[in-house]
């Protein structure tokens, strides 16, 4: 990768290579929680699961989720 400016392009950027080997666990479906909704908003919760970061698993940090309304 590398970047341009007003002055023109800079150099590329070194090779990055990243494996993760286990992968984290998926939660499960999420449950509406009726004390956090309204008529304009919908509160919900999932079951919190463990990332495998572990050093020994060389898993992937959980560090958030996407939600997606369709």
């Amino acid at each position: 990768m590398r970047a341009k400016n007003d002055i023109g392009w800079g150099e590329y950027s070194a090779d990055l290579l990243a494996v993760i080997t286990a992968e984290p666990g998926k939660p499960t479906l999420p449950v509406r929680v009726d004390s956090l909704s309204s008529k304009t908003s919908i509160g919900f919760t999932w079951e919190k699961l463990a990332d495998n970061f572990e050093f020994e698993k060389e898993g992937g940090r959980v560090l958030g989720y996407k939600v997606y309304q369709a």
